[in-house]
């Protein structure tokens, strides 16, 4: 199945980032014979950008990964997110054991649970950046 992408997404280096600017806002000047180009990326992608990309499993930045860059189409994305259990709040009430007795500060409970998951990968493909 022939997927389109729409994104480009890229780690948060500042020479990919502005490469990829150069690409989507390029404009040819006025007063070169190229004048009137039209740009046919200008509108064909969105740019997203992530600092977590070049990091390792531990969460450690991983200078390896800094020029990876991806195209993604968000059409035929199977990235699910799924709300499990929907914020709350629990206030304290005089005699629920919300009060701290030795300060006499009221303690809150919030909570929320949420399930993320990529099915396939199908939907998108990786550059290393490395131009192999």
């Amino acid at each position: 199945m022939l997927m389109t992408p729409d994104k480009i997404i890229t780690t948060d280096d500042p020479n990919t980032i502005n490469q990829v600017r150069e690409l989507l806002k390029a404009t040819a000047d006025v007063s070169t014979s190229n004048s009137g180009t039209f740009n046919v990326y200008a509108s064909k992608y969105k740019h997203v950008k992530s600092g977590r990309i070049a990091t390792t499993a531990t969460g450690a930045v991983d200078s390896t990964k800094r020029k990876y860059w991806f195209l993604a189409s968000s059409r035929y994305s199977d990235f699910y997110l799924c709300t499990l259990e929907q914020p709350y709040l629990k206030t304290p009430t005089n005699g629920n054991n919300g009060e701290e007795f030795s300060s006499e500060n009221w303690n809150y409970l919030t909570g929320a649970t949420y399930g993320m998951a990529i099915v396939t990968g199908k939907w998108i493909r990786c550059s290393t950046g490395l131009g192999a």
